[in-house]
């Protein structure tokens, strides 16, 4: 990026240039070719970026004399566009500015900014039991009752989709007017475009951009118009009369109206984005009010929160769309599968992107191109993508975020500085997408095309047995949670954690605070067995291993899934931690196993706590047989997968816990 001093008939002029096509745009602007090029002093023709230097003041090259009469053509257009709409000749002038527009069509190469992989979500993904049409027509109906009674001066207008990037923020401007029914207008900042005049006057240049928009002008092409002759005579006139043609525009169309304005925060400036998000909701409010009551629904997306506030400090409506599930990665795969096993498919790009939009496409796009696919070469290619993305110095702030959450320690606990360097790629969870927390923790460095197999992380989100065994699956996964933790010396509970202490003198802290053994071991052995009809202790069960991580492979095995004894760091007492991973419905069954298995142990050693772990499947925070346990215990329902798993690691588990339940 380089500001460039350029001189013209006009005099002398400035602009920040991001790029050599930013380059080429601004001298097309001028009235030259968009091929043409720039002179320094000594008539050296300079067309790339990189060879310019912002210390020179260069020279237009000479252009043909037809390009510039055409030029002369446009600027009499221009003054008369501006005329109409001063005289409130609307309807003449509309026709005016569709005529003046069409020089700014472009080649047919611009309108990529209305096109998103993956398609037709309204048609395939709409998330479960239709979850994110309700709620999208929710937050809709919401905001028209603000604007039809509003309670006080501060109702909301305009809706704010705060969400990192690739998590479909997009896609959902992209598809919710086809969802709803209604005329959509997308409106972006991003793709490289110059936004000078947009930070000089953030509310005129939204309703220009939301009239070019109207005549169907590609976004990367709205910047051209708004600097050209004609652009700049509208810039001139008054706000109250530009939303006013905006608005009698609208009012043409017999639907609502849905307008999109994508990565606000590309304007950079705080005060020019609350006016630009100002500016939307009088076009909103005046729509109903002139319009005979026409509903204009405008949702904005940025990457990061602040500011979302208009700028009389109106407040915007928050609005977090559903996660995707396994119908939007299957959306996604679609294309790409060539006949594939469909589950074998969702295997490979779930294990290597989780439901992390852009990742899933990144995902659909290595099966495609590789013979013979794995969890590792999909994995390795998807990480690649993003490395090139994703500054190198970022992935050490991702590493300690993911231990700090494992820690119980939530992003507005954390430092100012890693909420600032991370918020551009958490969803609305707040979660990392699966592939940066895998490369942020060298599962995939960025010289090394191997995958770690071996490592914790790795076999916490690989989902090989997800459709062939989804109890091994789950039983999985949490065995690598539970290995993750003591790799990074993490206490086996993080502080988020609600222990409920039962039958002993002790409060849930000292819980919180117990430790994995200093070496652990994963063991196929039983703790219990079934002799004469009767559940008994086995061998191990007797005389546990301390390093062992019980995760029995015996068939039926009864009682619990897995087990190991931790340690209180300070106390040196120990503590038998007993787990069952897939409790459906019958939590009653469940809490009478643990509690024969906790007597079983407290039997053969009465000076070992016991801790029990309960996963329960399906369950909400309602539930009572847990009240049964003779055990502190923790509970692990839907509403405490966030606490217990943290946010990062929760939609995994989610994710095993319905494979288990479907299967």
């Amino acid at each position: 990026m380089k500001i460039i001093q350029l001189q013209t008939t006009d005099g002398l002029q400035k602009r920040v240039i991001r790029s050599t096509q930013n380059l080429r745009d601004w001298l097309e602007e001028l009235g030259a070719p968009s091929s043409s090029y720039v002179l320094d002093a000594n008539n050296v023709q300079r067309t790339d970026l990189e060879d310019l230097d912002e210390n020179v003041v260069y020279s237009l090259a000479a252009f043909s004399p037809s390009r510039k009469r055409k030029r002369v053509s446009s600027e009499l257009s221009s003054s008369t566009l501006a005329e109409l709409i001063h005289s409130r000749s609307f309807d003449e002038a509309w026709q005016a500015l569709e005529k003046l527009s069409r020089h700014y069509l472009g080649d047919g190469n611009e309108t990529h900014d209305t096109i998103c992989n993956p398609l037709k979500i309204s048609r395939t993904w709409k998330g479960k039991d239709g979850a994110l049409v309700k709620s999208l027509r929710d937050v809709c109906d919401e905001v028209k009752k603000s604007i039809q009674y509003p309670k006080d001066g501060r109702a909301g207008r305009v809706v704010g989709i705060r969400l990192g990037s690739g998590c479909g923020k997009s896609h959902l401007l992209l598809e919710a007017p086809r969802i709803l029914q209604q005329h959509g207008i997308y409106i972006t900042y991003n793709l490289d475009q110059l936004l000078t005049f947009d930070c000089q006057d953030g509310s005129k240049a939204v309703l220009l951009r939301t009239l070019l928009r109207l005549a169907k002008l590609p976004n990367k092409m709205c910047p051209r118009f708004i600097g050209s002759e004609a652009g700049q005579l509208l810039m001139k006139l008054d706000t109250l009369l530009l939303r006013a043609f905006v608005v009698h525009q609208l009012g043409m169309i017999e639907s609502s109206i849905f307008i999109g304005v994508d990565e606000i925060m590309e304007l950079q400036h705080q005060l020019v984005v609350k006016a630009v998000l100002s500016e939307l909701g009088e076009v909103a409010v005046n729509c109903y009010h002139h319009n005979n009551h026409q509903q204009c629904n405008v949702f904005v997306s940025s990457l990061k929160e602040e500011p979302f506030s208009t700028a009389s400090g109106r407040r915007i409506f928050r609005w977090s769309p559903p996660v995707p599930d396994e119908s939007a990665a299957e959306l996604i795969l679609q294309p790409y599968t060539h006949d594939r096993d469909l589950n074998r498919c969702k295997v490979l790009a779930i294990s290597a992107a989780g439901f992390h939009f852009r990742s899933l496409v990144f995902a659909a796009q290595a099966i495609a191109q590789d013979m013979a696919p794995s969890v590792q070469s999909i994995l390795n290619s998807v990480i690649h993508r993003w490395r090139e993305r994703v500054p190198e110095s970022l992935f050490a702030a991702m590493r300690d975020y993911v231990l700090d959450s494992c820690r119980g320690l939530p992003l507005h606990r954390q430092s100012v500085q890693v909420h600032a360097m991370l918020e551009s790629y958490l969803d609305e969870k707040l979660s990392l997408p699966p592939p940066l927390i895998l490369g942020a923790f060298g599962v995939a460095n960025a010289g090394n095309e191997e995958v770690d197999g071996a490592s914790p992380l790795f076999g916490l989100f690989n989902c090989d047995f997800a459709y062939t065994d989804p109890a091994k699956h789950l039983e999985q996964f949490g065995l690598h949670f539970d290995i993750f933790r003591h790799s990074h010396d993490l206490s086996v509970l993080s502080s988020e954690v609600h222990v409920a202490v039962r039958g002993v003198k002790k409060d849930p802290a000292w819980y919180q605070n117990l430790k994995y053994p200093s070496e652990l071991r994963t063991s196929g052995e039983a703790l219990f067995c079934l002799r004469n009809r009767e559940v008994t202790l086995t061998e191990q069960g007797e005389v546990p291993t301390r390093k062992n991580y019980y995760a029995p492979r015996v068939a039926n095995h009864p009682l619990i899934d897995r087990a190991f004894i931790a340690m209180h760091p300070l106390s040196g007492d120990e503590c038998f931690v007993l787990i069952q991973d897939k409790v459906n419905k019958d939590v009653s069954k469940a809490v009478e196993d643990l509690n024969s298995a906790a007597r079983l142990i407290k039997g053969k050693h009465p000076s070992m706590e016991v801790l029990c772990i309960v996963n329960v499947i399906g369950a909400t925070s309602n539930t009572a047989a847990q009240d049964n346990l003779e055990y502190s215990h923790v509970l692990v329902r839907e509403d405490e997968l966030d606490a217990f798993y943290s946010v990062n690691f929760a939609p995994v588990a989610r994710f095993a816990r319905l494979r288990h339940e479907l299967g």
